[in-house]
C-alpha cells in the first residue's frame, strides 16, 4: 500500500514499526532492552513449504474490466502458493514425503510443468534459487546419501560374515580349507 506521501506500507511497516524483528533471533540485528545482541544464528524452524503440485489460491479477487482491445480482463488479483509452516524434524520429513517444495521456484516449476500447461495458462517465471540455498540441499541430501550408505555396508558385512562357509576346528578342517576346497 503506498500512502500520498509516497512512503509505501505493507504488513511489514506494521511489523517492523511494533519491533518484531528487533526481537526476533533469527535477525542479525536483533537486540535486547540492554541493547545486547540477540542473533542466535540462522535457525532452521520454522520453515515455509509449498504445495507439491503449485496449487494457488487467490488472496484478493480481482476486478473484471473491459480493455480498449474488447477483451475482458481481470486487473488487481493477488494470489499466493499454497504453503504451509513446520515447526520440528518430524514434520519436516513427512511434509518432504509427501512431495512439499522448500523453495517456491520448485514449486512454479512443477505447477507449470502441470496442472498450468493442462488448463492452458501461460508458465509463471521461475525465480532463482541462491546459492546458499542450493548448497544447503545438497549438503542435506550428501549426508542423507552417506549414512545410507553406511547402512547399505553395515548390512553387507553381516551378510558376508553369514556366507562365510562352517570350518570344523580339527587339523582335518584345516588341510580341507588350506587346501582351498571350502
Amino acid at each position: 500500500m503506498t500512502l500520498k506521501n509516497g512512503d509505501r506500507f505493507t504488513v511489514y511497516d506494521a511489523m517492523e514499526a511494533s519491533g518484531y524483528f528487533s526481537r526476533n533471533p533469527a535477525n542479525a540485528g536483533a537486540r535486547d532492552a540492554d541493547g545486547r545482541s540477540l542473533y542466535a544464528g540462522p535457525v532452521k524452524f520454522p520453515m515455509m513449504l509449498y504445495h507439491p503440485r503449485g496449487e494457488e489460491r487467490v488472496l484478493v479477487p480481482g476486478t473484471k474490466e473491459r480493455t480498449t482491445y474488447g477483451t475482458v480482463e481481470t486487473f488487481g488479483e493477488q494470489w499466493e502458493i499454497i504453503s504451509q509452516v513446520v515447526t520440528t524434524e518430524v514434520a519436516l520429513a513427512e511434509a518432504l514425503a509427501e512431495g512439499w517444495h522448500k523453495h517456491p521456484a520448485m514449486a512454479i516449476k512443477v505447477a507449470n510443468e502441470t496442472w498450468r500447461k493442462e488448463r492452458g495458462l501461460a508458465p509463471m517465471p521461475v525465480p532463482p534459487i541462491s546459492a546458499g540455498t542450493r548448497i544447503a540441499d545438497l549438503e542435506e541430501q550428501n549426508r542423507l546419501l552417506t549414512e545410507a550408505l553406511e547402512e547399505a555396508k553395515r548390512v553387507q558385512a553381516a551378510l558376508d560374515d553369514d556366507a562365510k562357509p562352517f570350518v570344523p576346528t580339527s587339523r582335518a578342517g584345516s588341510a580341507v580349507a588350506k587346501a582351498g576346497l571350502i
